[in-house]
């Protein structure tokens, strides 16, 4: 019956630990199927490079100097911890024999453990100093000025053929890809020319931050190598609308790694899938419309586009010129930030 009594025992301590441990809003079920996915897997990871660590969880927890990652992990082991206690409850009422029991009480105590550790992490806060954060246009430093046609090239036989082309001529983020962008040919009478439309759905969408849609065109005549080959294939298309897509953002990464390694062994920086993001932001800088930089990239604030690659990246004679960039909503400028945050009124203006 020692068993029995030492279970009851702790499972009422991991119930009373919980509490201080759970989300601000008393509940963990508002968390996403894949979220929580996430979160499990996370904190598994956590928990077992802790048994490793001298200092245990709060030490693994604290080894970043991101805040976002620390209170991702602590986030994954708020609920690891809620979904274990869970577990071991629903476990105890089917309890039988002694040795269930006992195998209960060594995991309540252990669970037990790591909500303590939980707490105490929680309690603490980030206490690692923060880097600055370096800027991945940096990448760009020392690549070719056509590294863009030279890496599609590179890969015009592979099924990601027609995403990088995408992905060059619009800048657009890997899980916008996954969405799936629309391409298209169509007449454009304001313009009187024939223009390649590109429809980007955005993926970081949420209140006034982001641009829900956005459309980014290119004359069709073009000569650019990157805006001629879009032609070819949407002209060998047999509908008129291409959806161009991808099935994983982080396969889509890791081929753009591998075929820029393999194309330039020697530069320094890893080129990813956000190079081109940044070069396309270059070019675009170079023309000079800084809110159409924003509306493209699928910004709503202007300060965030000082992230992005500048003019002086531009990429020479190769560089891109979309000929119209259109998106939801109005791109707030610095001026209008600090009104609406209430830090400084917005200048006079004459009538």
């Amino acid at each position: 019956m020692s068993a029995i009594h030492d279970v009851v025992t702790l499972a009422q301590q991991c119930l009373d630990a919980l509490q201080p441990i759970k989300p601000k809003g008393g509940a963990f079920s508002s968390p996403s199927a894949a979220t929580r996915l996430d979160y499990l897997r996370v904190a598994k990871s956590l928990l077992g490079r802790a048994c490793k660590a001298k200092g245990g969880l709060p030490e693994v927890v604290q080894s970043t100097t991101s805040k976002n990652s620390f209170f991702k992990r602590l986030a994954a082991l708020r609920f690891h911890c809620h979904v274990q206690l869970d577990h071991l409850m629903t476990l105890s009422q089917q309890a039988s024999p002694e040795a269930d029991y006992q195998r209960l009480r060594s995991d309540l105590t252990d669970l037990l453990a790591q909500m303590q550790a939980v707490a105490t992490i929680q309690r603490q806060g980030h206490d690692t100093q923060r880097s600055k954060r370096k800027s991945k246009r940096i990448a760009l430093k020392g690549l070719p000025p056509d590294w863009r046609e030279a890496l599609c090239v590179s890969a015009r036989q592979s099924k990601y053929a027609h995403a990088l082309l995408v992905m060059a001529l619009t800048g657009c983020r890997p899980g916008e890809l996954q969405l799936g962008v629309k391409t298209w040919i169509e007449y454009d009478k304001q313009l009187d020319k024939d223009l390649i439309c590109f429809h980007v759905t955005g993926c970081k969408v949420k209140g006034k931050q982001g641009q829900p849609n956005r459309l980014i065109c290119y004359e069709a005549h073009d000569p650019h190598p990157l805006v001629a080959a879009m032609k070819a294939h949407l002209n060998a298309c047999a509908t008129p609308v291409s959806q161009v897509s991808i099935a994983d953002a982080n396969n889509f990464t890791v081929e753009i790694r591998r075929r820029a390694a393999r194309l330039w062994p020697n530069h320094k920086h890893t080129v990813t899938a956000y190079c081109f993001r940044h070069q396309w932001s270059a070019d675009t800088k170079h023309v000079g419309d800084d809110d159409a930089v924003s509306r493209g990239l699928g910004h709503a604030s202007a300060k965030t586009r000082r992230q992005y690659g500048t003019a002086s990246q531009a990429s020479g004679l190769c560089h891109l010129q979309p000929i119209k960039i259109e998106a939801d909503r109005t791109v707030r400028s610095a001026a209008t930030l600090a009104y609406l945050t209430g830090r400084r009124p917005l200048p006079d203006h004459e009538p």
